[in-house]
């Protein structure tokens, strides 16, 4: 399961008979996600942002709350793309000077409308498949 700290892949060994048990890490599995929601939300892509979540994924972010909006708690892959959508369209959200801290965390400059925040985003949950059940946005 994508949330312990090892996941585990079974395989062939040489006979047909025997199995082996290959470990990977759970940062090294997660990595690619926190690196294609970061470019999401640079490019501004609503889409690939939402196609990252499972249908009924949790995007909660805590950021906004220190700003003149509130804390967003967005529950699905539509809710979060019209979300994204309407934020970029409009300029209210954006992100500056990204940087992945490991396979599961990344930190960035949120901008709200213009307030800037320094956020870290925290991949809570995935599926085995690599699609965020829930992702958290916290101030740094």
């Amino acid at each position: 399961e994508a949330s312990t700290a090892l996941s585990c892949l079974w395989t062939a060994a040489q006979t047909p008979f025997s199995i082996q048990k290959k470990y990977i890490r759970k940062e090294t599995f997660m990595e690619p996600v926190i690196q294609k929601y970061l470019t999401a939300l640079e490019t501004k892509d609503f889409e690939a942002l939402a196609e990252l979540f499972t249908k009924n994924g949790h995007y909660c972010d805590y950021c906004a709350n220190g700003t003149s909006q509130h804390e967003f708690h967005l529950y699905g892959k539509e809710a979060i793309s019209m979300f994204f959508r309407n934020k970029f369209l409009f300029c209210q959200y954006s992100i500056l000077s990204p940087t992945i801290l490991n396979g599961s965390q990344a930190e960035f400059i949120a901008s709200y409308g213009g307030y800037q925040v320094m956020a870290i985003a925290s991949l809570q949950q995935l599926t085995a498949d690599g699609h965020i059940r829930r992702l958290t946005v916290r101030p740094k």
